[in-house]
């Protein structure tokens, strides 16, 4: 069965695009393999106001999305968890990858590779924590992996 995460736009988005290839969290995971993500419905004026400046916006523009068109409460894409490390350990960020995650000694990070941004959002409930894509919703996200994005 497909195990999924939700995350907080822009930072779904840019998981599944590539541009972000380390999700960090306060918690590790023994999850290997693929991993449908899931943006949250979650939106503010802050979020906003911080997609607009500064790192985010650099890593949006290299996902080639507007904020205004980041999809909430769907399935954006797939990545492939293939590590799971402290941070301030060997894995060292920068440049852009240590502005969009926390970094702060003491949490995770995966190492996500081979993401896939779907042409089309999938509209889709979340949870907390890693959790179960039904049967419906993986066929949904095989589909999706069929059709090419259009840039």
């Amino acid at each position: 069965m497909m195990k999924a995460i939700s995350l907080w736009q822009p930072w779904a988005t840019l998981l599944a695009s590539g541009v972000k290839r380390y999700e960090t969290r306060s918690w590790p995971t023994s999850h290997r393999g693929i991993i449908a993500i899931h943006a949250g419905k979650k939106w503010d004026d802050e979020i906003l106001r911080e997609c607009l400046s500064g790192p985010l916006a650099a890593a949006l523009c290299a996902a080639d999305v507007e904020p205004a068109s980041l999809p909430r409460g769907a399935f954006v894409g797939v990545a492939e968890v293939v590590a799971c490390v402290p941070t301030g350990g060997a894995v060292q960020p920068c440049g852009l990858e240590e502005a969009v995650g926390d970094w702060t000694p003491g949490r995770f990070a995966w190492d996500c590779n081979n993401a896939v941004l779907f042409a089309e959002p999938i509209p889709a409930r979340g949870f907390q924590g890693i959790w179960n894509v039904t049967p419906e919703q993986e066929a949904q996200i095989a589909a999706a992996l069929a059709t090419p994005r259009r840039g």
